[in-house]
């Protein structure tokens, strides 16, 4: 790795604060990628950083399109939902500005919509909870409200609480208290499951259309499995002493991974039979996102001051993280092939080549 220089460092980095300043996206062309290697420490078989681009305000929330080829952005202030290419960093759409900060931004397995849920201001409450958009051409196609018009703050759709179905049919969100279960093609909502639901944290579709995993209240029960199209609680897994914040379900819908806000570990259970079969140690701070790789071989998680880990998800070992564990990670994505993970940094999101982990046993 060559070695760069503290002033390159503070150079590239000053750029990106004026200019974000000042309101200009920055193309990864004004960004010098060779000064931020430094974030790598060592670790022989780190993944290398190959692209960063600059969003207009903080990201909190980012997700990759099926196809590959488009990277979907949000955050807590700018309230736009901005498209990039995976490849280039070019801006490919920005969507309209809807009030209230984006949480929570899914694309369908089909590649035909893109969702963002939202959580509003006192002032903004009246306001849709969920936007749903035709990924292609960028047409609002729903707005769906929250599930109780009586209390307008359990409306807001919370971090990382949107799933939509494997036939990309449904689109679960979580609410404080509930989750809702909208028909994506005509609009209409399932059902509502209440009452078993603390923070609402979906986190997928669990093997088919019809299963729905949520975290639910500690300390007892603390993960719950839904008929998504009656909102019939169907079991609930116990253990542990708080509730889930992050929450993953392998693709394949036989095992689902969570971590609360109190212990900086991983859970990993058998989704028929409830019982952890795997416990993932490495980080030292809480763990606020897990997401599986689209093949379901690969895990990666992420904590604040604590970095990414990337782990096997079949055996539970540490296959790689990110450098730089001291910056503040609550999300991250994998490309669809497993090759790339992507992460938003501040106004940045940047994207690590981990091929070298897809390909380990091909």
């Amino acid at each position: 790795m060559r070695r760069v220089g503290g002033h390159h460092i503070a150079f590239a980095a000053l750029v990106i604060v004026l200019l974000g300043w000042a309101g200009i996206g920055v193309e990864p062309a004004w960004l010098n990628i060779d000064a931020f290697q430094f974030f790598a420490k060592g670790e022989a078989n780190a993944p290398r950083l190959v692209r960063m681009f600059a969003h207009d305000g903080e990201i909190g929330v980012i997700d990759w399109s099926p196809d590959g080829e488009k990277i979907a952005a949000g955050g807590p202030l700018h309230r736009a939902l901005i498209i990039w290419d995976a490849r280039t960093g070019a801006r490919l759409r920005t969507l309209d500005k809807e009030d209230g900060s984006i949480t929570s931004i899914r694309w369908s397995g089909d590649g035909r919509y893109l969702a963002a849920g939202r959580m509003f201001t006192a002032a903004t409450r009246s306001h849709v909870a969920i936007n749903v958009w035709d990924a292609q051409t960028g047409r609002r196609v729903h707005g769906f409200l929250g599930p109780d018009p009586s209390r307008p703050e359990a409306n807001d759709v919370r971090s990382g609480a949107l799933a939509f179905s494997p036939d990309s049919t449904l689109l679960a969100a979580g609410h404080l208290g509930a989750v809702s279960i909208h028909e994506v093609v005509t609009g209409r909502r399932l059902s509502i499951a209440k009452g078993h639901v603390s923070i609402g944290k979906v986190a997928a579709f669990a093997g088919d259309s019809r299963l729905v995993v949520t975290s639910g209240p500690g300390p007892g029960p603390v993960i719950h499995v839904f008929d998504a199209m009656s909102g019939t609680l169907l079991r609930s897994f116990a253990g542990g002493d708080q509730s889930p914040f992050a929450l993953a379900v392998r693709p394949d819908g036989l095992e689902i991974a969570s971590a609360d806000f109190q212990h900086p570990e991983i859970s990993v259970w058998a989704t028929e039979s409830g019982q952890i079969v795997r416990t993932l140690t490495g980080h030292t701070w809480p763990i606020r996102a897990l997401e599986y790789s689209r093949d379901g071989r690969m895990l990666a998680s992420a904590a604040p001051g604590g970095g990414v880990i990337i782990w096997d998800a079949k055996t539970g070992s540490r296959l790689s993280s990110l450098p730089n564990p001291s910056e503040y990670v609550d999300c991250v994505t994998f490309s669809p092939d497993g090759r790339y993970l992507a992460a938003p940094f501040g106004r940045t999101v940047r994207i690590w080549d981990i091929s070298h982990l897809h390909s380990r046993d091909e």
